[in-house]
């Protein structure tokens, strides 16, 4: 597992996190994932994107006073950079997630859909079988979306996509 971020504080959180768990197969890489080339094509990438936090604002309400028009504009155009250049890099017949913790349309189903409009080599994967069984029944209604919060207590909003990329 190959994990990036442009901040070496986030990934060092991570590896101690995983460090704790006993997880030892996740190598960081402080890097740009706009522009990274791995050695060779992913066949699974998580795109946990930037977003605006307003799935989170129970949490951390300072959020509220830093999302405007003009920065949920820059993050949507961050989101579809990330998007276009992780589409580039999966292999045929590879799997994207694409995550937030946002509920915001413009960086959930409005960027699901602008995303498909520009990747016709996309299509949505519908398998919910690796979901915990308290996910899956609302993502296998709604074709792998899951929007949360959703009729499930105790969580923050947030939202996931599923993508398969298709055969060349």
């Amino acid at each position: 597992i190959t994990s990036l971020d442009l901040y070496e504080q986030k990934l060092l959180k991570l590896a101690n996190h995983a460090r704790a768990l006993g997880i030892s197969i996740i190598e960081t890489r402080a890097a740009d994932a706009r522009i990274f080339q791995p050695e060779q094509q992913p066949g699974f990438i998580l795109l946990d994107a930037p977003c605006s936090g307003s799935g989170v604002l129970g949490r951390r309400g300072e959020l509220r006073w830093k999302l405007n028009g003009d920065k949920l504009r820059e993050l949507t155009i961050l989101q579809r950079e990330l998007l276009d250049h992780a589409a580039t890099m999966l292999r045929p017949e590879g799997i994207m997630v694409y995550a937030t913790c946002s509920v915001e349309p413009e960086e959930n189903a409005l960027q699901m859909k602008s995303f498909l409009e520009r990747h016709p080599e996309f299509e949505i994967d519908t398998d919910c079988s690796g979901l915990p069984e308290r996910f899956r029944k609302e993502a296998e209604i709604n074709g792998s979306l899951l929007t949360l919060p959703g009729d499930l207590p105790g969580f923050d909003g947030g939202f996931c996509q599923r993508f398969r990329k298709k055969p060349e």
